[in-house]
């Protein structure tokens, strides 16, 4: 009803209907958000560091970080859906973090985003390197399917490492 009295497009109410979908076949009708927020704050940040601490230790350098600075960076990762076909990140981005996936598949295409190179599934990343420096992206990411991404930005990983190595 809601699509109907905003006078959305067909093709965008299409997208929207699939997209619940398939979040009610991931969660069978559990409200994720709900339900995490009506969980004391500690455990909803054991819930967060566990859900993405495999992920995160995926990227090279957090592989051997210690317990609390990999608990800091967990709670700085920020979570994303997108939907098949939608672009993740373009040729010639700017990458403000790295893109870890933490739920199925992502296309990794040629610069001009006519070509799959190659494939990033879960625990795959890209762009490690904007951490410590400005990187563009050199290729387009592309959804498969629904896909749900991790980022860690640069921003965020520079004030976990001077909160985490400081002098105390």
């Amino acid at each position: 009803k809601y699509m109907s009295y905003r006078r959305l497009p067909r093709w965008l109410s299409a997208k929207i209907i699939a997209f619940y979908d398939y979040q009610w076949y991931l969660l069978r009708g559990v409200d994720e958000q709900r339900f995490l927020s009506e969980l004391p704050q500690t455990l909803q940040v054991r819930v967060s560091q566990v859900m993405r601490r495999d992920v995160v230790r995926s990227v090279p350098i957090l592989r051997k970080v210690n317990h609390a600075m990999l608990n800091a960076i967990t709670e700085c990762v920020e979570t994303y859906v997108y939907s098949p076909g939608d672009e993740i990140v373009n040729n010639g981005e700017l990458l403000r973090g790295v893109v870890m996936v933490s739920r199925v598949e992502v296309d990794v295409l040629n610069k001009r985003g006519d070509t799959v190179e190659s494939k990033l599934k879960r625990c795959d990343h890209y762009g490690e390197d904007c951490l410590f420096d400005e990187v563009k992206s050199k290729n387009v990411l592309k959804a498969k399917t629904y896909t749900e991404i991790l980022v860690l930005s640069a921003l965020a990983f520079q004030n976990v490492l001077k909160a985490q190595c400081s002098p105390r």
